[in-house]
Parts: C-alpha cells; sequence; structure tokens
C-alpha cells in the first residue's frame, strides 16, 4: 500500500467518524434510549399474541410483571417518557396488538420541574391513548402518578409534588376506571416513605410489591 493510499484511507474513515458523531449529536435530545426501548417493544409485540399492554414510563419500564389476569404482560414502559411520547408509541403498539386490556400508567415525567407541561396538552395525549386503545377493543385502566420520596432523596426535588397531584386530579377526570397507585403509597404528609424508594422516584422491592398489588385489581373486573 502506497503512502497516498494510506493518508487518502486514513481521511475516509476520518470523515465517516465524524459524519456519524454529528449525525448522533444532531438527535433530538433524549430520543436514543426512546428509540431502542421503543423497536424492543414493538419486537415483543409481535411475539406475544394476546397481552395485557401495560403503557407507562420508567415505573412501568422497571418493573417486573411478566403476568397480569392470567396472561403475560407486554411491558410497554419507557424510562423518560411523557405522556406525549407514550401516545406516539400506543399508535404502533395497537396497531401490531389488539389486546383484551390496555392500561396506562404515565405522568410522573410531565410533573418534572422542566417539562411545562399544559393541561390541555396533558388531557389530549392521555385521551387519545384511552380513545386508540377502546377502538380496537380493549377494556382499559388507569393509573394515578406514585408519589415521590423526600426533596433531600435521590432525584425527586426534580419533581412538583403539587404539579402530581394536579395531574391525578386531571386522571380521575378521565372516566376511565383509575387504579390508584398515589393512594396507596403516599404517606400522610404526600410524600412516599423512604421505606418504599430507593432513590426519591422509582420504587424499590416493597414499593414495587405495592404498586403491582394495586396494579392487580384491574383483574378484578
Amino acid at each position: 500500500m502506497t503512502r497516498r493510499t494510506r493518508v487518502a484511507m486514513i481521511l475516509v474513515v476520518g470523515l465517516a467518524v465524524a459524519g456519524s458523531a454529528l449525525a448522533l449529536a444532531s438527535r433530538p435530545p433524549g430520543r436514543t434510549y426512546y428509540d431502542t426501548r421503543r423497536l424492543v417493544i414493538l419486537a415483543h409485540a409481535r411475539q406475544v399474541p394476546d397481552p395485557v399492554i401495560i403503557l407507562g414510563d420508567s415505573i412501568v419500564d422497571m418493573a417486573d410483571l411478566p403476568q397480569l389476569c392470567g396472561k403475560t404482560v407486554l411491558n410497554a414502559g419507557v424510562a423518560g417518557a411523557r405522556t406525549e411520547a407514550v401516545e406516539l408509541l400506543s399508535r404502533e403498539v395497537l396497531a401490531i396488538r389488539h389486546p383484551q386490556m390496555v392500561i396506562v400508567a404515565v405522568g410522573l415525567n410531565d410533573a418534572h420541574r422542566e417539562a411545562h407541561t399544559s393541561d390541555g396538552d396533558f388531557l389530549e395525549k392521555y385521551r387519545a391513548i384511552v380513545a386508540r386503545a377502546r377502538m380496537v377493543g380493549a377494556d382499559v385502566r388507569i393509573t394515578t402518578i406514585p408519589p415521590v420520596g423526600p426533596s433531600e432523596m435521590g432525584r425527586a426535588g426534580e419533581f412538583d409534588r403539587a404539579r402530581i397531584v394536579a395531574l391525578n386530579a386531571l386522571i380521575r377526570k378521565i372516566g376511565v376506571p383509575v387504579l390508584d397507585v398515589n393512594a396507596a403509597m403516599v404517606g400522610n404528609d404526600g410524600i412516599e416513605p423512604a421505606t418504599l424508594t430507593d432513590d426519591g422516584v422509582h420504587p424499590n422491592a416493597r414499593g414495587y410489591g405495592i404498586w403491582k398489588h394495586v396494579v392487580a385489581q384491574a383483574c378484578a373486573a
């Protein structure tokens, strides 16, 4: 290989790497995990014939809930997702599967202090998820947003407690049976007890035990 050829190859590789870096840098912030998780969820949707579908954010994403109501659970949770992103995902998932039951558990990230999700946008996207699920014949249940722990614990301080209360009030007005995980997990002071979370936001094993017990009430109907 001549020196000129080696130089040319180095330039080509360098341009390719630079182009890839530029492409990654130009992606919308926070979409990398969403894109990857979306592909996993859609792949699972094609493999599970008659699932209970749970749409949500990291609370769902991290939940160990393989079965519910005697059926396999299709965990369609995406960490970091707000209601708008879950609504987009629901279009694709429900185009693949028409389940008997859909549970919607989203809203915590809409209560993040940097989210600025309006009441109107929240209700519009949430109602669109419910309407689409009903359109494919699913029985729909929705959960309230769980509380966050003490402000000094982990990332709890990033979330607006008053906004969680306000969004839960909107959720209860949607007209769908509600699985009230918030009421089951919140303390008398409006804060999630530190015994139920290790990072102030996500349930630990004990917290998930309560969360799953409430979600399982969907089967009673």
